[in-house]
């Protein structure tokens, strides 16, 4: 079936604590389901440095600050008083630093009555989490730990010992940190469990998940401490490498990002065991994964770990489609069958930006669903400006006319009559202007390729590009929720190669009305899309 989703990430819904968590995500999945819309999410990773969910600490453990304080309560393991004073948060932003504060206080009081016996119930759930996630739990805690002993130093300037990772030494860091690995676990345990319910209630409902994972890794995570081999390491432990991308639509200067590039030669010894983890460890969260920047799986840019910017470096061949039917092999993924549908594919492939021949068709040999963003359809060169200014002198009604106009002229991937069945088109992602503020900061030119293209004339744009995406081919059509609230500039989600300032849009609840849900339900169901409407009411 053909199906949309919106994009929203948890830490924007609304709620008292400061930031959107999993209670606010099941009260409010009952109003996606009404509106059939499925629901995409960023990374869930516990952030490192700038809350960017693109930037873990690791490619396991979760984002404890979406975690859900009510239903701490209701597990026995925080008071009503235990919560007050609720700070005067702001509603339409997360103020990441008192949240943080506020939320770290709360799951220390909560952790305290997990020591004394509270919550006996949840004590066998508890050990089969340990069991079951032990393969990066364990490092993972006790990085957080020695992170805390060692004031949030980078784990390359710890005691050699613990650098190098000596079997003793760790052991002896895991005696005498006891109580602070056993925290970081016991969080982590809450938020496993609290996101199971909230899978279980949009199952319930017919709502499917999509997850994000970051391609790279941060250099100061668990995963490259506790496997520096699967990486490109020096003798002195640092990157001698790191990743980015050259100059593009977004920059200028190129995005450096600085993480350190895998070593694909030990990942393929050991047969991807790491990605075949992170892949099913992402599975069992979500639906559907996207693969964020899969132009890495066939090449990735390596840039001097010393550059100041993205400019100078080179392509690097990555050996994606080895991994990637590794991956499927192991997890038991089934091999795409043809004329798949993006809708239900358990994967889709990021291939935005500096696309080659070679990664379409390495997405293609692996049948996976590619990306297509309606927000990029309006460059090109004379030949789009010549089928442009021809789609101006005809009619809307003309439909005939204007798609042999189209066909004929207009080539760009991004345009809707050159999306395919197999991919996923989008008004635009978290990286771009909501539709309304890209509206209003076109260009003269780029408003008339626009307005020539589709019927803006008394229309709400971000409708008409809502509606653009829903009458696609695309199997999968997805949007920001700021567009279906036609918001402005105050929906910026972020702004790809700016590091402060993004990650903290947030809404209220009063927006997510009866009436925008059965609008939304009913325009998606005019194009085809959607899930049966008994799933939910609201």
């Amino acid at each position: 079936m053909r199906r949309c989703a919106t994009i929203v990430h948890i830490s924007s819904l609304p709620g008292e604590f400061g930031i959107g968590d999993i209670e606010e995500a099941i009260r409010l999945a009952p109003w996606f389901a009404a509106a059939g819309l499925d629901m995409q999410f960023l990374p869930l990773t516990d952030p490192a440095d700038g809350e960017c969910p693109y930037t873990g600490r690791s490619a396991f453990a979760r984002n404890w600050r979406l975690i859900s304080p009510n239903m701490l309560v209701a597990d026995g393991l925080l008071s009503d008083t235990d919560l007050q004073p609720v700070p005067a948060f702001p509603r339409d932003k997360v103020d990441f630093d008192r949240v943080r504060q506020y939320k770290r206080d709360l799951l220390t009081i909560a952790f305290r009555h997990w020591q004394s016996g509270a919550a006996q119930d949840l004590r066998q759930q508890y050990e089969q989490f340990l069991k079951r996630s032990a393969y990066w739990l364990d490092d993972y805690a006790l990085f957080c730990a020695l992170k805390q002993r060692f004031h949030d130093q980078p784990w390359n300037l710890w005691p050699e010992s613990l650098v190098t990772r000596q079997p003793q030494e760790l052991r002896q860091a895991q005696e005498e940190l006891r109580e602070l690995v056993d925290y970081e676990k016991f969080v982590q345990f809450i938020f496993f469990r609290q996101w199971r319910l909230f899978r279980q209630t949009c199952e319930d409902l017919g709502i499917r998940l999509i997850g994000d994972i970051p391609i790279f890794v941060s250099y100061d995570s668990a995963d490259v401490w506790a496997h520096q081999e699967l990486f490109k390491l020096g003798a002195n432990r640092l990157p001698l490498v790191v990743t980015g991308v050259p100059p593009d639509y977004f920059s200028e200067d190129g995005q450096l990002w600085g993480n350190p590039h895998y070593n694909w030669i030990t990942m393929r010894a050991d047969r991807f065991t790491w990605w075949v983890e992170r892949l099913g460890a992402t599975l069992d969260l979500v639906h559907t994964v996207r693969i964020d920047h899969f132009r890495g799986l066939d090449q990735a840019w390596e840039v001097e770990a010393t550059a100041s910017n993205a400019k100078k470096g080179v392509w690097v061949d990555a050996p994606g489609l080895e991994l990637v039917q590794t991956m499927r092999e192991r997890l038991g993924l089934s091999e795409p069958p043809a004329g798949s549908s993006a809708a239900s594919s358990p994967i889709i492939a990021e291939d935005l930006g500096l696309i080659t021949e070679r990664v379409r068709s390495l997405r293609d040999k692996l049948g996976l669903p590619g990306m297509r963003v309606l927000q990029f359809g309006f460059g090109g060169g004379w030949c789009a400006l010549v089928g442009f200014w021809i789609l101006s002198c005809i009619p809307h009604g003309h439909q005939t006319l204007r798609r042999l106009v189209c066909k004929l002229l207009l080539h760009d991937l991004h345009l809707p009559h050159n999306i395919p069945s197999n991919c996923v088109v989008y008004t635009g992602t978290h990286d771009n202007k909501t539709t309304k503020h890209w509206w209003e900061t076109l260009s003269r030119r780029e408003r008339f390729r626009v307005r020539s293209y589709y019927d803006v004339r008394s229309a709400e744009i971000n409708w008409v590009m809502i509606e653009a995406c829903l009458a696609s081919a695309a199997d999968l059509a997805a949007f920001p929720l700021q567009d279906i609230l036609g918001l402005g500039k105050e929906g910026l989600m972020n702004t790809p190669g700016v590091a402060k300032g993004n990650w903290g849009w947030r809404f209220t609840a009063n927006v997510l009305t009866t009436a925008l849900a059965k609008r939304v339900r009913s325009t998606v169901e005019r194009h085809g899309r959607g899930f049966p409407k008994s799933v939910a009411r609201i």
